[in-house]
């Protein structure tokens, strides 16, 4: 007899035997709510397994994309003519070579590379001339880092410089930089390579407002003294704004908006038979009236050091004593073009020019063309 009630049906104790051994022989007595837990945690593991694979392949993705963003930031610009997007605050520093003055200007960009700040970032732009020798690239190559870049100007390329035209002198080289530096860099330094430098460019830059400006430069001395004769074959009104041309500071995007590079070439064309066609007389004669003058500390010419200052008559001179004495005595950048410090000990930081040579890799192809064969 069975009674029906609302929460399930009354069994006899036969049926509730017979029930009970058939379901532990079938389930072997285990316990059927266990088994859904099991089942519903394996599930859940398994979600989340899936979920951290999504999670590790993204951050996989990630990983890939900044490490190839950075590899392409590394070697972007590193082929000879080709200007890349410069860094935040990035110098941009040129420097002229030929066959006679490759060490030199390994030395100068040492020097630069050894006095910067850690935080300022450096791009070079190696100018070279037709009888640059091509496998020194690799020693300038060597001095480059995550702060410092360095590319390569072939200037005998007609649509980087015309003034080959006119003369291979590599000096002629610092006309053409507001033509084939590209129009993201506004200002840079051009430096000769007989140059060394014992500061961060940076101090020069902070310095100077060049916002009318097409040129900053240390006044020149000599031409600056030059009587009515050289200031006429120039065209100049005056010789108080003559610049020396060893180191000078750029206004780039002035220059461009003006057509100065097409100005300097004409002028060349123009007094090519009038003058001693020195850069530094197309740069004075061009920009006359937008030039700006540096301290001598920035630009301190070693063939000064036998002026007698105790003597002289500082009325009418370009320098005061106080500015003079400060640049023998704590120069910022040395200019070694008329008096060498390779070829003479004697001079004045000559010895800090070998300091700096020495550092470099090629040290002793110095020694063996300035040592050796002296």
């Amino acid at each position: 007899m069975c009674v029906k009630y609302r929460f399930g049906v009354w069994l006899s104790l036969v049926e509730h035997y017979v029930r009970d051994v058939g379901a532990a022989s079938s389930n072997l007595a285990t316990s059927t709510m266990f088994c859904r837990v099991g089942r519903d945690m394996l599930f859940c593991c398994s979600k989340v397994i899936n979920i951290s694979k999504k999670i590790l392949v993204l951050v996989f993705l990630m990983f890939l994309y900044f490490f190839l963003s950075s590899c392409s930031r590394v070697s972007d610009g590193r082929i000879a003519g080709v200007a890349s997007k410069p860094y935040s605050d990035e110098l941009s520093v040129a420097i002229f070579v030929d066959n006679d003055s490759t060490f030199q200007a390994l030395v100068c960009t040492k020097s630069v590379i050894d006095h910067a700040d850690e935080r300022t970032k450096y791009r070079f732009f190696i100018m070279t001339s037709e009888d640059f020798d091509n496998n020194f690239k690799d020693e300038f190559k060597k001095l480059e880092n995550d702060n410092f870049r360095i590319e390569f100007i072939d200037m005998l390329d007609p649509d980087n410089s015309n003034f080959f035209e006119l003369s291979k002198d590599s000096a002629f080289h610092k006309l053409s930089v507001s033509k084939f530096l590209l129009k993201n860099v506004k200002k840079c330094v051009t430096l000769d390579p007989r140059t060394l430098v014992f500061c961060d460019l940076n101090e020069v830059f902070k310095q100077l407002d060049l916002k009318d400006i097409y040129v900053a430069g240390v006044p020149d001395i000599s031409n600056r003294n030059a009587g009515e004769e050289f200031k006429n074959k120039v065209g100049l009104e005056t010789l108080n704004q003559c610049i020396e041309g060893s180191v000078l500071i750029w206004n780039l995007e002035l220059c461009r908006e003006n057509a100065v590079y097409q100005k300097f070439f004409q002028y060349a064309k123009d007094h090519i038979c009038d003058v001693s066609f020195c850069s530094e007389d197309i740069i004075n004669a061009v920009c006359y009236n937008k030039i700006m003058d540096l301290p001598f500390k920035f630009n301190f010419d070693v063939s000064m050091e036998s002026e007698d200052l105790d003597s002289k008559d500082f009325t009418n001179f370009v320098f005061s004593k106080q500015e003079l004495e400060e640049g023998r005595e704590k120069a910022m950048i040395v200019n070694f073009s008329r008096n060498c410090a390779w070829e003479d000990l004697r001079l004045r930081y000559a010895r800090n020019w070998w300091q700096e040579a020495r550092t470099l890799e090629c040290f002793k192809k110095i020694e063996e063309k300035y040592i050796f064969q002296t």
